[in-house]
């Protein structure tokens, strides 16, 4: 009922609208109102002659007419009359190009080749203008327009036309196949000649639409010029692999429940299986569909499974194997501690998914994170529309209903428009879409060929796969016969494998690699020194718990005490840094702010969640300088090098004190010849370390003597332009150390 009610109001409010002027023109209602005008004194003693019924309708009228004009079509009639306020409505429906039209020319129109790309707004610069990628963005590793015989990154050297040749015949007798009354209206051999002949037609700015289309998107885009030539649509959802999603549905969610009862897996691991049932039915997949080859020595295959307890049993134990492989880029430990440390504020994900299937445990995953983590929120973008075995909106509102934790819980959201395509291309995205990656904290995206789409993501992303196709060994430098499980994190801005078109320079297992891989820098995407907590001592994690806890709890408390205020001597010493600065334990952000304001491009990073939001809050115009990062992390975190390096009271709380000796070195490796460097640090009379203990809480500190700075500088050969030793105002037996050196 409700959706015809937007139809039926304005008819019915026009039918009133008619009747009550036909009354009021039969009646002198002016002398009427006249009348209870003069006699407005005398309201109560006031004889309605009116008839009752013809009142009533004189009031709702104004209400009914209100209402009328709050409707789409009044909308439409001042829109149309209004130029300025046409594009105020965002979603404007696109319009499907007339194919008849269109081939008759050489070229395509905007509009036209918008729709055929799987775009879903209007701007393809829209993402840059918003920030959510990198200037150099590019969405996947190469265009059909670069498959030539000489593209050496290619393992088989063809022309694009014998490609695409091949290609076509793969696509079309496969879907020749399942519908075959696709090909009713025009001839497979038209189909394809006018498939070819779309993909080489000229755009607005006079680039071929192949020039426009990357490698992971190919199959869905050919597929979507095939629709558009045989049926006028390409959004037609065509469910490709049946075997892979609806049918294998019952089996997927009986191995769920297999595991549930016999593993009993902790967070952890619903997380690791959540990645590993990318897997499953892998090897009923075309080499076509997955846009290389498929390695299929590991894959758990669903073929032949009749749904019994024991094929249930089989397959859940092959599940749990593969989700326990030993060889994985494993970065869990710092998206949990990323969790805990975000405690004290809602923390919001935005999700893609991939397959019909894996997405069943990824919900089971998100059912136990929304348990443990009261303050996140999870916005989930499945696919609007069916993508050879991807998850749609449908199928993700579908399962939820197996979820209790999901069903009406308001902390988990299901959006409909997420991409038309197989992949996460950033630039295609519907605008709620880029509204919700614009206020997210992080990403969660699953899948092979988006995290190759997805490099350069402005936004904190996590990227979950299995290693099992000739591309995703290239760029991860992991190998497929392994069971590679990844799960890595890529800071905003960053990427994580780099050179894929110079890959025919690196070989190894007989692989074409990319020039950087993920395996190259395996520590920086497991999230660096927190990702090693599993490996300290007891005794260290006490002090980081202890140290994480303390600044948790008085982030706010410091910085009302203490704002942006800094002492006199500290100004001295940050005014002799210019040009690209980083600030370690940055805190609430004061050291930032001021080398801001004296015209440094400057950085500050700091462990504790809080606080660097009280930085972003308290100085907007920098905000998107500061980041939660361990300090520790220098080597690895960042690109490229600094003109200066402050620590400001950020080592005293070094977890071991030894550590000093790393640190100074990891700032004299991230110094750019002739940088300088800026430390504080605590010396306390014959005491190295120790908790100290103030008003029911607790901190870890490490202290420093003068001499001892001097030595480690010389040993990195920093040559020291300024050092002094400051009595603590409050504490006799304390003193500030200051050094300033230079590389």
């Amino acid at each position: 009922m409700k959706k015809y009610l937007p139809t039926i109001v304005p008819i019915i409010s026009a039918i009133l609208i008619a009747v009550i002027t036909d009354k009021l023109t039969k009646i002198d209602i002016i002398d009427k109102i006249l009348k209870g005008i003069t006699n407005i004194f005398s309201y109560f003693s006031f004889r309605i002659e009116t008839p009752v019924w013809l009142l009533v309708i004189f009031i709702l009228a104004p209400v009914l007419i209100l209402y009328f004009t709050s409707q789409p079509a009044i909308k439409k009639f001042v829109h149309d009359r209004n130029p300025s306020l046409k594009n105020i409505n965002r979603k404007q429906p696109r319009t499907i190009p007339d194919i008849d039209t269109l081939i008759k020319g050489n070229e395509l129109t905007a509009e036209a080749q918008l729709c055929i790309l799987g775009y879903q707004n209007h701007s393809p610069i829209l993402a840059y203008k918003k920030g959510l990628c990198c200037s150099d963005y590019e969405p996947g590793t190469f265009t059909l327009a670069e498959i030539s015989p000489d593209a050496s990154f290619l393992k088989e050297g063809m022309s694009f036309i014998e490609w695409v040749d091949k290609t076509l015949n793969q696509e079309i007798g496969y879907l020749e196949t399942i519908f075959p009354n696709l090909f009713k209206r025009r001839s497979i051999a038209e189909t394809k000649e006018l498939t070819k002949k779309v993909l080489t037609m000229n755009g607005p700015i006079g680039r071929t639409l192949h020039q426009e289309i990357w490698f992971q998107e190919y199959s869905d885009i050919l597929r979507r010029i095939i629709l558009m030539v045989t049926i006028d649509n390409p959004d037609l959802e065509i469910d490709i692999y049946p075997n892979l999603t609806t049918k294998r549905k019952k089996i997927a969610f009986d191995i769920l429940k297999q595991l549930e009862e016999t593993k009993h897996p902790s967070l952890q691991e619903w997380l690791f299986i959540s990645i590993a049932a990318g897997l499953m039915g892998v090897d009923e997949k075309s080499n076509h569909a997955a846009t290389s080859d498929i390695v299929r020595t590991h894959v758990i295959s669903l073929q032949g499974a009749d749904e019994s307890p024991t094929a249930v049993r089989n397959i859940c134990d092959q599940l749990w194997q593969t989700a326990n492989t030993k060889v994985r880029v494993d970065a869990t430990n710092i998206f949990l501690e990323t969790l805990r440390n975000s405690s004290w504020r809602t923390f919001r994900i935005v999700s893609f998914p991939d397959d019909y299937l894996e997405s069943i445990f990824l919900l089971k995953f998100y059912t136990e994170l929304l348990r443990e983590f009261p303050h996140i929120e999870i916005d989930c973008v499945p696919r609007s529309i069916r993508c050879g075995n991807d998850a749609t909106w449908q199928d993700i509102e579908d399962f939820q209903e197996k979820f209790p934790g999901l069903v009406d819980n308001p902390r988990f959201r299901i959006h409909r428009s997420g991409p038309k395509l197989g992949t996460v291309n950033l630039l295609k995205l519907e605008h709620s879409v880029m509204d919700l990656l614009e206020i997210t904290d992080i990403v969660d995206a699953r899948g092979a060929r988006n995290y190759e789409m997805m490099q350069g993501i402005n936004r904190d992303a996590y990227f979950g796969f299995m290693v099992c196709r000739e591309f995703s060994e290239a760029v991860t430098g992991l190998f497929a016969e392994d069971t590679p499980l990844v799960f890595l994190r890529q800071p905003a801005g960053e990427r994580s494998f780099t050179g894929f078109r110079r890959r025919s320079e690196r070989i190894a297992n007989g692989r074409l690699l990319s020039q950087v891989t993920v395996k190259d820098n395996q520590l920086r995407w497991e999230g660096g020194h927190i990702a090693q907590i599993n490996n300290w001592s007891n005794e260290v994690r006490k002090r980081y718990q202890t140290l994480q806890l303390y600044y948790s709890k008085n982030a706010v408390s410091f910085h009302k005490k203490y704002g942006d205020h800094l002492e006199l001597e500290v100004k001295n010493y940050l005014n002799h840094l210019s040009g690209r600065v980083l600030v370690l334990g940055c805190g609430s952000g004061k050291e930032v702010n001021y080398l801001a304001t004296r015209n440094c491009d400057v950085y500050g990073i700091d462990l504790s969640d809080e606080a660097i939001q009280i930085a972003r809050d308290s100085y907007p115009r920098i905000w998107d300088r500061f980041r939660v990062e361990d300090f520790y992390n220098l080597p690895l975190f960042i690109e490229g090098n600094f003109d200066g390096i402050v620590a400001n009271a950020a080592f005293v709380h070094l977890l071991e004190r030894d550590d000093i000796q790393t640190m100074i070195a990891a700032i004299a490796s991230k110094l750019k010849p002739g940088g300088i460097g800026y430390i504080r640090l605590i010396h306390k009379k014959d005491v190295n370390q120790e908790y100290d203990h103030y008003k029911n809480s607790t901190r870890w500190f490490v202290y420093y003597s003068l001499d001892e700075l001097e030595t480690i500088c010389a040993k990195h050969d920093l040559k020291i332009i300024k050092k002094e030793s400051i009595a603590h105002a409050q504490y006799p037996l304390v003193s500030w150390v200051s050094i300033l050196f230079q590389k």
